[in-house]
């Protein structure tokens, strides 16, 4: 595994949640395997607050479970802080590129 690497929303909601209406989905098992053997898995901000947002709305996680999931964020991972740099880049990469980012 890489010295860092970043973990992008889906892979934290694949490995927090499965989804028991898909026969054969592994993406739970994959996914939780994955963080599983990453020594300090790089995250930032807009990451938890999609992650929360998804598992408060969508798989109705409590706040406490969330709350415990955000102490254990803190504690396990590098929290990435946004800044002016990456913020500018995303728009000079959308401009260019057309890509589709907003981190």
């Amino acid at each position: 595994m890489p010295a860092k690497c970043f973990v992008d929303t889906n892979i934290w909601l694949y490995s927090l949640t499965r989804d028991p209406s898909v026969a054969g989905d592994t993406r739970h098992d994959v996914a939780f395997a994955f963080l599983r053997a990453l020594e300090r898995p790089v995250i930032n901000s807009q990451v938890m607050r999609e992650a929360c947002s998804n598992l408060l709305n969508k798989s109705k996680f409590m706040e406490e479970r969330i709350q415990r999931l955000i102490r254990a964020w803190y504690q396990d991972c590098e929290i990435h802080p946004s800044n002016a740099d990456q913020h500018l880049l995303a728009s000079e990469l959308r401009e260019r590129y057309a890509f589709s980012y907003w981190g």
